[in-house]
This record gives structure tokens, C-alpha cells and sequence, in this order.
């Protein structure tokens, strides 16, 4: 059941998907995806026609923040410029069908927990949004929306570039970039050699950690 109610000035819709548990087997089971709408109270007449940006959340495994949009600035400040927002629990998190060792324990072998994980990776976290960006433009004559990837969100976010670049206007990335390499082998190693510069700086601030 979709619901809506206000928080100051915003107008919230709760919706819920039914998507695809695989999208290779669109005849499959079904699982439920879950979206916060924000459109700015003031502009609730014309929300149809407000672009859309969908904001895809850190983790892997956590739900987008439950706490009132209305005290995000982010969310704010693309209200303000004239967007309406998209809120995304991912597959599994939230108030999304959940994965957790509940629904992993009822599948009768390891090799189906094994084949089930593989459908909460990012690219099924894009077709989900795929899917939903669908739904929410129908019948626009602009049918693309935008997006911004925060730490896995941005993983999240270049697979959505490699898939269905027609499908965005822009996207934001903030801290959440995978190397542009053919392994991530280099970026490890410039990691580790960062680790042991800030762990001897740290042992000369505290020596006394060193032997604990």
C-alpha cells in the first residue's frame, strides 16, 4: 500500500515496487522495493513534471536514513533547485524484502543461498531502479532522471553509467568512485602504504598503543 503524509514544507509518498527478484527470469519470484517520493509542498501541482533525482545509499547493506527529510540538507538543497527526490531502500535493506539468516536459512542448499545473494549485487540494484524510473515517468515526455551515489551508491551509480547511460541526465558521485582498472590491486597498495604512514604517526602521538 502506497501512503503519504508532510513534513514541513516537503509532501512524502511512500511507494512500493514489485520487481523482479532475478532479472533473468522476469517470470520469476517477485520481491518488494521500497522509495520515498519528496516533492516540495509548494510545487505539488506540478510534481509530474519536476525532474527527478534518485539518491542511491551508501553500505552495501543499509537502508536510506529514516530520520525526517526535512532535516537533510541535501535533500534541501535539491528541493530547492527544483527537483523532486527518490529515496531508495536497496534490495534487502530497509523496508525492502529483507535478506537477512531468516530468508538465507529457508532456502533448501547452499547452492540457492548462493545463486539468491547473487540478485542483491549492484547491478540488480540497478535494474530495480530502472524499473522504477520506468513507473515514475510514465507517460512524461522526459522520461531520464538523475542520480547521486554516496560511497556504494557511487559503485552503484557507475554500473548504472555502463547499463543505461540513456536513461540519466546527470550524475553526482560523492566518495564512492571504483578504479578504472582491469583489478584493484594498485589502489590496495596505495591504501596499505597510507595505512603504515598513519599508523607511525599515530604510535608517535600515543607509544604507549604499541605495546598494547
Amino acid at each position: 500500500m502506497n501512503e503519504t503524509y508532510k513534513v514541513p514544507d516537503i509532501q512524502v509518498f511512500e511507494r512500493f515496487f514489485s520487481c523482479p527478484l532475478n532479472y533473468n527470469d522476469r517470470q520469476g519470484p517477485t520481491i518488494t522495493v521500497f522509495a520515498r517520493q519528496l516533492i516540495p509542498f509548494s510545487k505539488i501541482e506540478v510534481g509530474g513534471t519536476l525532474p527527478i533525482i534518485c539518491y542511491l545509499q551508501g553500505g552495501p547493506g543499509y537502508e536510506c536514513s529514516a530520520s525526517p527529510p526535512d532535516n537533510s540538507s541535501w535533500v534541501k538543497f535539491f528541493l530547492d533547485k527544483g527537483y523532486q527526490v527518490i529515496l531508495l531502500d536497496q534490495r534487502g535493506t530497509g523496508l525492502s524484502t529483507a535478506i537477512n539468516w531468516q530468508s538465507l536459512q529457508a532456502l533448501p542448499s547452499n547452492e540457492h543461498v548462493v545463486q539468491h545473494l547473487k540478485c542483491f549485487r549492484a547491478d540488480s540494484i540497478v535494474m530495480d531502479c530502472e524499473y522504477i524510473r520506468e513507473a515514475l515517468t510514465q507517460g512524461r515526455t522526459d522520461t531520464k532522471w538523475s542520480l547521486i551515489g554516496q560511497s556504494f551508491g557511487g559503485f552503484c551509480a557507475t554500473t548504472y553509467l555502463s547499463l543505461f547511460p540513456d536513461s540519466l541526465h546527470r550524475v553526482y558521485i560523492t566518495g564512492g568512485l571504483p578504479p578504472m582498472v582491469v583489478n584493484p590491486d594498485k589502489v590496495y597498495e596505495a591504501t596499505f602504504k597510507k595505512l603504515t604512514k598513519r599508523n607511525l604517526l599515530y604510535y608517535e602521538k600515543y607509544p604507549g598503543d604499541i605495546v598494547r
